[in-house]
């Protein structure tokens, strides 16, 4: 946000003080056991602190409105709504307007405000009534300058929007190829033999990995973590962060290995057990995580570029996730995973399903470059515009 002087210096522009503007109050209170998921009666969002936290049947709010978080980590977030609406105690909202303004410039200028930096400092995080009116906005008096910024910011938000949409298409499009092409029930052109059923047993030997205290970590040997795994199928030692401490004797016995998989073995929940990713660079002195299973093929019939997909179909899923066990935490193991039954061709149809797969990864990363470049330019946009530099009229 730029300062109040350099804003009084742009012609058409002042500093204002949000209470000048708008005054904000907080919602209505709401039983959480009476918010509801979307449907014909519940079409009403519910805005709390942290934004729609469900839906109910009637408003308190029939208009288009601002809604900014009141309480919590996320206060200060602001959120529009073309109404209707329902406002919780949590949030807050403008119930009078004291000047004719455009009202979602106004909530593109409280946005760029970082609001959430001006809450208090309690255990409970709180951008109360006072705190909000008293922060300073720069502020267009025309209030078609302010309809002008709001359209082209508005023009940025379709544009992402149409790409998310459209990354949203192609990664439903790129599971039910995995679903079909990994189960067989859809082959390439030119493929027609057999397939086999063979439990993970008799094509790996898995392992639990290596269990080390908080203070080794930080430095020394490459780890493969748990978050390696959840956030991608394939490694390589790029995508390694982790360091932790090891002698020599661990360093062999927790090693690393091309085309080794490696599995999520614990967390809160049974979907994020038994996720999978293989490793595809040649390693020297790595070690895995306590958190993970290593599974160490026993023989050549899978190929490492299949082994990136073959355990993303949702009959593989549905398999590993019925035989966790769960007390306090999800849990298994190699025993359960051992058994675990794979549908495979042979190694070229093994390839070929992987390219096709590969190149609709490569599709979508395309695409989620684009957005996320996208995204940048409208929030280099947004600096310019809400501050005044950059001119529209």
């Amino acid at each position: 946000m730029v300062t109040k002087s350099r804003s009084e210096a742009i012609p058409g522009w002042t500093v204002e003080k949000v209470g000048a503007l708008a005054s904000f109050s907080s919602g209505e209170g709401i039983s959480v056991a009476g918010l509801q998921p979307l449907s014909h009666d519940f079409p009403v969002p519910v805005y709390g602190g942290n934004g729609i936290a469900g839906y109910t049947a009637k408003p308190c709010v029939n208009e288009a409105t601002i809604i900014i978080g009141r309480v919590g980590q996320k206060c200060g977030e602001v959120h529009f709504s073309d109404g209707p609406a329902w406002i919780t105690d949590n949030a807050l909202y403008p119930k009078r307007v004291h000047r004719s303004l455009h009202l979602r410039f106004l909530g593109l200028a409280l946005s760029a405000a970082g609001l959430n930096d001006v809450k208090n400092r309690n255990d409970l995080p709180l951008v109360t009534q006072s705190i909000l009116h008293a922060v300073e906005i720069p502020w267009p008096v025309d209030i078609k300058e302010q309809a002008t910024i709001t359209a082209a910011l508005s023009d940025m938000d379709a544009l992402i929007g149409g790409l998310e949409r459209l990354i949203a298409k192609k990664r439903h499009l790129k599971q039910a190829a995995v679903q079909q092409l990994l189960t067989g029930h859809t082959r390439l052109p030119g493929y027609s033999g057999k397939w086999e059923s063979v439990a993970v047993g008799e094509l790996f030997m898995l392992k639990n990995g290596l269990n080390k205290a908080k203070e080794f970590f930080g430095t020394g040997t490459p780890i493969v973590n748990y978050m390696d795994v959840y956030q991608r199928s394939w490694l390589n030692m790029a995508s390694l962060s982790g360091r932790v401490s090891v002698d020599e004797r661990e360093r062999k016995a927790f090693d690393v290995q091309r085309g080794d998989v490696f599995f999520t073995r614990t967390s809160e929940t049974v979907e994020e057990i038994g996720l999978a990713a293989v490793m595809l660079d040649a390693c020297l002195d790595t070690v895995f995580s306590g958190f993970l299973l290593r599974a160490r093929p026993k023989n050549d019939r899978l190929c490492d570029s299949f082994k990136k997909y073959c355990f993303q179909s949702e009959s593989i899923r549905r398999q590993i996730v019925s035989r966790a066990s769960y007390t306090t935490r999800a849990l298994t193991n190699g025993r359960l995973l051992s058994s675990v039954v794979l549908n495979i061709p042979g190694r070229d149809e093994q390839a070929a399903i992987a390219e096709a797969l590969s190149d609709m990864d490569a599709e979508l990363a395309v695409l989620e470059q684009r957005r996320d470049k996208t995204r940048l330019l409208k929030q280099g946009m947004m600096q310019e515009l809400l501050a005044g530099r950059t001119r529209l009229l």
